[in-house]
């Protein structure tokens, strides 16, 4: 009996096919159209016609005027006439401030309008530096009458009076944390003075620099922001 023949061989198989390139953005989010005014590109730029300074490309798609506009960093637009034949292309390297209406011609600029940021988060501000804590009563080197006038101590003469350097200051009676809160929340604050034993206001929150302390019974305490200006 005749041998029988061996079955063919199987077809080769197709080479797979490359993965298609990733999408390009749209060449079209670049882009803006230079008012209303649908038409031909002008200028408004000093020293160049209104037409302003281009390069004519002939029978090219638009994408490729787009693209090469695009990858020149001198171009800021293109013209693009729709319907002529052959098509025309422009590149532009003078500013494009406007359109004059013409029919089926594009006229875009690079987009002017600034990208917006990335979202972040906002930097948290630093804490104040920590007051200074002295034990006595504030006192200012600026005499009284300095800032008020008349001074509101009728005894204050002369440098030797203590009444003359008390310095300006809002008084209430605040608790030690709320009189320190406030002072730091206000920038005209230069310190504070706190009188636990005070039938008058235990807190004093000072306007006129405090340079030194006096002692004073009665656990009076002075904190003061601007240690610089102390004169210890």
């Amino acid at each position: 009996s005749p041998v029988p023949s061996p079955p063919p061989p199987p077809p080769p198989s197709a080479s797979p096919s490359p993965p298609p390139p990733p999408a390009s953005p749209s060449p079209l989010s670049e882009w803006e159209y230079p008012g209303e005014v649908k038409g031909v590109c002008r200028t408004r730029q000093s020293g160049v016609p209104e037409t302003g300074d281009y390069l004519t490309i002939e029978s090219i798609p638009e994408d490729d005027c787009i693209t090469r506009c695009g990858d020149d960093p001198k171009c800021t637009g293109y013209e693009y006439h729709l319907r002529r034949s052959p098509r025309k292309c422009e590149i532009h390297w003078s500013a494009i401030d406007f359109a004059l209406a013409a029919d089926n011609v594009e006229c875009k600029r690079k987009s002017t309008s600034p990208s917006r940021p990335s979202p972040s988060a906002s930097p948290v501000p630093s804490p104040p530096p920590p007051m200074v804590r002295l034990v006595g009563a504030c006192r200012s080197s600026l005499r009284c009458d300095r800032y008020s006038r008349p001074c509101h101590f009728p005894d204050c003469r002369s440098n030797a009076q203590d009444g003359c350097y008390l310095g300006e200051y809002d008084q209430g009676d605040e608790s030690s944390q709320e009189c320190k809160a406030m002072c730091e929340a206000d920038v005209r604050c230069t310190g504070y003075e706190y009188q636990p034993t005070s039938v008058n206001g235990r807190c004093e929150r000072h306007k006129t620099p405090i340079t030194y302390v006096v002692p004073a019974s009665g656990g009076f305490e002075c904190f003061v922001k601007n240690a610089s200006a102390l004169q210890l």
